[in-house]
């Protein structure tokens, strides 16, 4: 039972996480805890299959436990290959290094890439009747 439990990123040594991880073409990062190391590995498969499209680069994210990301491309005003990344503010500081290395391991050739932080701040907004009259003129 032992070499078959070997052969699963969650639950093999380090040392075959390691083979696992040359395997499946995944480089483990300095500092990188073992746990994302482990999920990295795991999903390394599915993940550069998902690499491709807007909602497989939304699953990649949601599989390593970033969370949500807004993934917007050819924005009027911006060139054509910019690829923007929109996250909360956590996501990117708790995150740094892991989404460089995402973005150079799945990022698409030849396009660029934004992180752009969105900051949520709670509102409240209120409906007022003002009882105005408004009126406008045309001249000729």
């Amino acid at each position: 039972a032992w070499p078959l439990s070997q052969t699963d990123a969650d639950t093999c040594t380090e040392l075959v996480l390691n083979y696992l991880a040359w395997e499946r073409d995944i480089t483990r990062f300095t500092n990188e805890p073992i746990g994302l190391y482990r999920k990295r590995v795991k999903f390394a498969k599915v993940n550069s299959e998902d690499a491709g499209s807007v909602a497989g680069i939304q699953r990649i994210f949601q599989r390593l436990d970033i969370g949500h990301v807004e993934v917007l491309e050819r924005q009027d005003g911006i060139d054509w290959d910019v690829i923007i990344l929109n996250l909360s503010d956590t996501q990117l500081a708790a995150n740094t290094t892991l989404l460089q290395v995402l973005i150079q391991h799945y990022g698409r050739t030849c396009r660029r890439y934004q992180f752009q932080a969105i900051v949520s701040l709670p509102m409240n907004i209120t409906a007022v009747n003002i009882n105005a009259d408004y009126s406008y003129t045309v001249a000729s």
